[in-house]
């Protein structure tokens, strides 16, 4: 338990990183928006936050249905910070603008907002002798300089920007599979059995592979003269 809740906490700090290098991108005014966004939300959980004990955290993070939602939820959020990696990369090499990188550059991280309910709770938990109100004002305040303050550094001592796409990539991929580590259950699902190896299945497989790459090729060589 003590290696998976340190793995836990590793999570958290990268998706914080990668929340600031995903802020890394917008505007200062947006960021500060986006800050005030955060304090609003905090406001508004630190009452559900209250009524939280450890003990229910600890239940629920090892309950594999809550686990499963929150693999769903990693998933996502590594697709769409993917996605926009892939097109921020795009945009480099082509002047053409493009419409979904628009939505994915205005895409928060999804995960900032259940990672800050969660500390916020631990918060509670760790100045116990502190009113609920006042710890929920500083940690507010906390964090929401630490993503303003945190994208602007980032913008002003590595302006480069396909620098700041290559770490938030890899950052990216990090998170996915710390978030399959977390998320694994004891639980076996599917349970493997000791067969022979089908070589009729994976020559069929290979050759879907091939004809489905060959389409690929074809497909974009259609498009390209198409478009010229």
């Amino acid at each position: 338990r003590e290696k998976m809740q340190l793995v836990l906490n590793i999570l958290l700090v990268f998706i914080l990183i990668n929340a600031v290098l995903k802020f890394s991108f917008w505007k200062l005014w947006q960021v500060a928006a986006a800050g005030v966004l955060l304090v609003v939300f905090l406001f508004w959980a630190y009452p559900y936050a209250m009524e939280q004990s450890q003990v229910t955290i600890q239940n629920a993070l090892e309950t594999p249905s809550i686990l499963s939602n929150i693999a769903v939820l990693v998933t996502i959020e590594v697709a769409l910070c993917l996605a926009f990696c892939f097109s921020e990369l795009k945009g480099l090499f082509f002047t053409e603008k493009n419409r979904w990188n628009t939505f994915l550059k205005a895409c928060p991280a999804l995960l900032m907002f259940p990672v800050l309910f969660y500390l916020l709770t631990q918060s509670f938990f760790y100045f116990s002798g502190m009113d609920f109100f006042t710890i929920t004002m500083l940690f507010s305040a906390g964090s929401a300089l630490f993503i303003i303050g945190g994208a602007w550094c980032i913008q002003a001592f590595f302006p480069e920007r396909d620098f700041r796409i290559e770490v938030h990539l890899l950052t990216s991929l990090f998170i996915g599979i710390l978030g399959l580590i977390i998320t694994s259950s004891s639980n076996l699902i599917y349970i493997p059995k000791s067969e022979p190896i089908s070589f009729k299945f994976l020559g069929i497989s290979f050759i879907l592979f091939i004809v489905i790459f060959i389409l690929g090729i074809m497909i974009n060589r259609w498009h390209w003269k198409l478009k010229r």
